[in-house]
């Protein structure tokens, strides 16, 4: 398996791993910046990088804050 491969398919192991909410992958993938770009991680986990940007500028924005208000 090619290294782009082994990359891959780690990243798609990890979207099985992680819930599909938005944050979750957002703080996976800041954690793992420095390993796969963030347009491969952005393709794999099915989000958008401006809205990893956003939520890197604003981790704790309005809307989040009355959501875990409300679990």
């Amino acid at each position: 398996m090619s290294t782009y491969g082994a990359k891959w398919a780690f990243l798609k192991s990890m979207r099985h791993l992680v819930d599909r909410e938005a944050r979750l992958y957002f703080e996976v993938m800041a954690k793992m910046k420095a390993l796969f770009s963030l347009h491969e991680m952005a393709e794999t986990f099915e989000v958008s990088k401006s809205s990893f940007y956003a939520h890197m500028a604003n981790p704790n924005c309005l809307r989040r804050g009355s959501d875990e208000g409300l679990t």
